[in-house]
């Protein structure tokens, strides 16, 4: 079951960051492994729920949170920031998800990044995600931009 996120969540979706950042990829810099690994604890996850632009669902299956999508909305815009899941299915369900809630709050547009050597990658193309653009943010280390059209 995919449902809205609580604050009571935010235990589960830092484990479920911090287990992504267990093995890095080693094109990311000791200090960005440090930010995201900061961004990752609790209380800054609980920070979040401050802010009244968040959108942040989880999905749910046996009283256990398998994944989460988290993005913020902007304007008509939405910046979907970070999907994790145990399971690229489960991913895909939270991103449709995501676009239903968006939706459903009227916003026109979803903006998304990932690295080019991340599954999101995939995941976004797969969900009819277009590029359209890149960064360069350091050598062998490049930001890839995604968007999709609500409709």
């Amino acid at each position: 079951m995919i449902r809205k996120a609580r604050i009571s969540d935010a235990e589960n979706i830092s484990k479920i960051m911090l287990n992504d950042l267990i093995n890095p990829n080693p094109n990311f810099t000791e200090r960005m492994i440090k930010k995201f690994r900061e961004h990752a604890q609790i209380g800054s996850i609980k920070k979040e729920f401050e802010n009244s632009d968040i959108i942040i669902l989880v999905f749910e299956e046996d009283n256990k949170i398998l994944g989460f999508v988290v993005g913020y909305k902007e304007n008509k815009v939405a910046f979907l920031h970070y999907v994790s899941g145990l399971t690229k299915n489960i991913k895909l369900k939270l991103i449709k998800s995501f676009e239903k809630k968006c939706k459903y709050l009227k916003l026109k547009e979803i903006k998304t990044d990932t690295f080019e050597f991340m599954e999101n990658k995939h995941i976004f193309e797969k969900a009819d995600y277009k590029f359209f653009k890149s960064e360069d943010i350091k050598p062998k280390l490049k930001m890839l931009w995604y968007k999709k059209r609500i409709r």
